[in-house]
């Protein structure tokens, strides 16, 4: 036997075995394909809505401390100075609540792709893949 002839016939195993495996395949896509396709929409729908909802509490959260620090510059505005380090804290405090509640609220609430993922999932899905 040459080596030609056992090449040739590995080849044929080999092409047996892969076309067994693509028919179980194409019979696995067609019987689970749509569940597996509805849930990946599903999961993509949920990834989408999770920073937005973060955004909307954090909108929410917002007018709560600017309110807050408001409240607290005023008062630091009349305290005499040597009664002046619990209201410089609140203020402080407030403000980098304010602060990064407004960042992170905007960053999150304002990006078109988390949208795109909750009502076109298929369209975020091109996005990913493609790596726009």
């Amino acid at each position: 036997m040459e080596n030609s002839e056992v090449a040739l016939k590995v080849i044929d195993k080999i092409d047996g075995r892969l076309s067994e495996l693509a028919a179980k395949l194409s019979s696995l896509v067609t019987e689970y394909g749509p569940e597996a396709m509805s849930l990946t929409m599903d999961t993509v729908r949920l990834a989408g809505l999770g920073p937005l909802i973060v955004g909307f509490i954090l909108l929410c959260i917002l007018p709560i401390s600017t309110y807050f620090l408001v409240k607290f510059a005023k008062l630091a505005g009349k305290a005499s100075y040597s009664e002046d380090g619990p209201y410089i804290f609140g203020v402080v405090a407030c403000g980098v609540v304010t602060f990064v509640s407004a960042a992170v609220q905007t960053f999150t609430t304002f990006y078109f792709w988390h949208y795109v993922a909750v009502f076109y999932p298929e369209a975020y899905l091109a996005h990913k893949v493609l790596g726009l």
